[in-house]
Order: structure tokens, then C-alpha cells, then sequence
């Protein structure tokens, strides 16, 4: 919602919301951090390097989408990470998932399908497209980015918030590079303020450590059902707030997209 009501280019968007992040995080971090989490420190932090660098990346596409597509399809897209950790595990660890996985895939893909058929254009490429391109690119790095993150979290086994501090530091960072690549960087306008320091101080400090914690306490894919509470309070915000519409298909995509979704997540989780 914040992407699309402040007015900077997506890069732009996403180093500011590490920038403010940083300064969030880090002042929590260096209060809480204890003598015995040090140790851990330096082995941990090349994960979160990596990671920092996923993250930017992840909201390069996932800025993009929304702001091609909508806040709804956007946010869905991002959460089909659920099939790509899957598949990861069938490629690369020889795992058999469920029969009920492959039931969510296909539930998943109609609903996808159903969602993202009012932004294609079958004769032309043009943004809307592109949008739900960048959609399924959110997902694939957000996977991946999960992944790394929970082997960070798993490295260090501290008890201060050093994982977020590290990779919000990170994607800080590549952001900024990302910027300077693109000639996007710019400074905000002061009514756009008030929106990065939210987006980067409760949003993403307060979201992502209460994420962090979840995934390095709970199995991922319990993680991953609970954040499907993303794209449904992302569609209707963005009904509310920025007055895009959903058609009755799109409604039923939604529906058939978040069940697959779920289905998934209870295959791997039986697993």
C-alpha cells in the first residue's frame, strides 16, 4: 500500500525502507545484544550478507508488480514461495511430497491464472504483464531468501535480533547499489516522510522481527500459512485505500490460489 502512495521509484522505495529499517533495528540490537551472542557473530553474517542481498532484490521485483499489477495480486504472487521450497526439496534433496501438494499446485495455478488474466495482454508486453512476471520472481527470491535466512538464524542461535540488524543492513546497502546502477536515488518529498519511516520503522522492524523469530521457532511451512494473511488484507486495503477493484473471477482466483497455497503448506508440513 505504502509502494504505491509514495512517490519515488521502486529502488528508491525499497532502499529507504532498509535505510529507516537500519536505524529501527539497529537501536534495538544494540540494546539487547548480550556478551555471549557475540560469538556467533562473524560465522553467522556471511547468510545474512547473502540474504541482505536477496531481500533487495526480492522488493526490486515485488515493487515493480505492484505498482504494474495491484497491492492483491502482487502480494499473492510473492506468496507462492510455498511451491518453490517445495520444489527446491524435490530437485535438489530427492524429496516425494504428498499427493495433496500436487492437488495445491494445481488449485494454485487456476487461481493464479484467473487472477493475473485481466493484466495480460496476449498480443502486446506490456507493463501489466511484466508485472505479473516480476510477481512470480518476488516468489522465487522470497524463497530463497526464506531459506537462507533460517540457516543464518540456525548459524548464530542468539537471543538478540542480530539476524534482522544484519540482513536490513545488507539490503541497505545493495539497495543503495542498485540505485546508483539505475540513476534512481533521489531524496523523498517531506509528504513522503512520514510513509518511509513507517514503512521502515513499524513495518518492517517490528513485521520482520516478529517473522524471523517465527520461522527460526516454528516449521517454515506453518510460517507460510499464517502469511497468508498478506495478500488477503493486501487486496482489501487496496479496495479501501488506493480503489482498486476486484472483479468475481478475481475473488474466486484469490480463493482457489490461497487454498492451493494452504494445501501445500500441509503436504510439506506432514512431510
Amino acid at each position: 500500500i505504502i509502494t504505491k502512495a509514495v512517490n519515488l521509484e521502486p529502488t528508491a522505495i525499497a532502499f529507504y525502507r532498509f535505510f529507516f529499517g537500519t536505524i529501527f533495528v539497529g537501536l534495538y540490537f544494540a540494546s539487547t545484544l548480550k556478551k555471549k551472542d557475540k560469538q556467533n557473530l562473524l560465522t553467522s553474517f556471511p547468510y545474512f550478507v547473502l540474504t541482505g542481498f536477496l531481500f533487495s532484490l526480492d522488493l526490486w521485483f515485488w515493487h515493480r508488480s505492484i505498482i504494474y499489477t495491484s497491492a492483491g495480486i502482487a502480494t499473492l504472487l510473492a506468496n507462492t514461495h510455498v511451491f518453490y521450497v517445495v520444489i527446491a526439496g524435490i530437485l535438489i534433496f530427492k524429496e516425494k511430497p504428498k499427493t495433496l501438494f500436487y492437488f495445491g499446485l494445481i488449485l494454485a495455478l487456476i487461481g493464479i491464472s484467473l487472477n493475473s488474466a485481466a493484466y495480460i495482454n496476449q498480443f502486446e508486453w506490456n507493463q501489466s504483464s511484466l508485472g505479473i512476471l516480476y510477481g512470480i520472481l518476488t516468489g522465487i527470491t522470497y524463497a530463497i531468501l526464506t531459506l537462507f535466512l533460517r540457516k543464518g538464524s540456525d548459524a548464530y542461535a542468539g537471543k538478540s535480533c542480530w539476524p534482522l540488524f544484519a540482513t536490513t543492513l545488507s539490503a541497505c546497502f545493495f539497495a543503495f547499489l542498485f540505485c546508483l546502477m539505475e540513476d534512481s536515488f533521489s531524496l523523498p518529498k517531506k509528504e513522503d516522510i512520514g510513509y518511509l519511516v513507517i514503512y521502515g520503522g513499524l513495518l518492517h522492524f517490528r513485521g520482520w522481527y516478529l517473522i524471523t523469530n517465527a520461522i527460526s521457532k516454528l516449521p517454515l511451512a506453518l510460517v507460510s500459512l499464517i502469511m497468508l494473511l498478506q495478500p488477503i488484507c493486501a487486496s482489501v486495503f487496496g479496495i479501501i485505500l488506493l480503489h482498486e477493484s476486484m472483479t468475481a473471477v478475481q475473488v474466486l482466483g484469490l480463493a482457489l490460489s490461497l487454498m492451493g497455497i494452504y494445501f501445500a503448506g500441509i503436504s510439506k508440513k506432514s512431510n
